[in-house]
């Protein structure tokens, strides 16, 4: 797996989802695709009011926050 880029490994805190170690030749396509998010994120942002996007991103963060806290155990 090594030579797309990545090698991959078992997680010690999940059972079926592994953690990746990026590669000396995965590193370059990654550092790509962060200047694509980059400039995707400017463009679709462009305009915005920046207070209701800091809004929106507060409130996106939400269950990430609530799930970190340990509120998963509390789900059926």
């Amino acid at each position: 797996m090594s030579a797309v880029g990545y090698r991959p490994h078992p997680s010690p805190s999940h059972r079926r989802a592994g953690l990746c170690e990026v590669t000396s030749g995965g590193r370059a396509p990654l550092r790509w695709m962060w200047a694509a998010r980059a400039q995707w994120a400017l463009r679709i942002s462009e305009g915005l009011d920046p207070e209701r996007l800091g809004l929106a991103r507060g409130t996106l963060a939400q269950p990430d926050l609530r799930t970190s806290e340990g509120l998963e155990s509390e789900l059926p």
